[in-house]
């Protein structure tokens, strides 16, 4: 790998980056700003040479920005071509290893580290093992759709909330959404978190 230090100024955020942007005040934003002023900054971004575009770490490279720092190491690579560059931003963001939730929450589990900057807050871990097996179709989180009536002796559905996946049922997903748009809440992140909030608190 070849690795530069750069003015943070210098990167430009790809266009084409799927991440969403993170607000500042989220729970995300927070978890990342927090674990860099905690560990510092360990994970460089990747940046092309060709064009100096982020390809790697967009979230890290706003929080960054956010909190006043001027340069940053970043994994340098050449690629001129622009479906590649796209391609490897998806990847970048896509290609994640699945977790071993017994040994996640046996390490969560432990004071000393729950009490440092993990990202996780109490009680996720076990909702992720009750969860692990439910399996697509799944609703994105950023633009909720209609769900359609899939396979399945109950009719049910799953709705994907970050790493979390619920499965519900076509009526319960249903209700949802009418008594969310018969309070007046019609776009569709709004709707999203409305979702969420339910769920989670549900």
């Amino acid at each position: 790998m070849k690795i530069e230090t750069l003015n943070i100024a210098d990167i430009r955020a790809s266009s084409f980056n799927p991440r969403i942007t993170l607000e500042k005040g989220s729970r995300e934003y927070e978890a990342i700003a927090a674990s860099i002023r905690e560990f510092g900054f360990v994970e460089p971004l990747v940046a092309n040479s060709h064009n100096m575009c982020c390809l790697g770490g967009h979230q890290r490279l706003s929080v960054l920005k956010d909190m006043g720092v001027e340069s940053v190491e970043c994994v340098m690579v050449e690629e001129p071509d622009q479906a590649r560059e796209k391609a490897l931003c998806v990847a970048l963001n896509r290609i994640k290893g699945e977790w071993d939730m017994d040994m996640l929450a046996a390490l969560l589990q432990d004071e000393a580290v729950f009490s440092l900057p993990t990202g996780f807050e109490e009680g996720e871990v076990d909702l992720e093992r009750m969860l692990e097996d439910v399996e697509p179709p799944e609703l994105s989180e950023e633009e909720p759709e209609e769900a359609e009536e899939p396979a399945g002796p109950e009719g049910t559905t799953v709705v994907k909330i970050g790493n979390f996946k619920f499965k519900i049922t076509i009526s319960e997903y249903q209700g949802m959404l009418n008594t969310i748009r018969d309070a007046g809440i019609f776009d569709s992140k709004a709707i999203s978190d409305e979702i969420k909030r339910r769920i989670l608190n549900g």
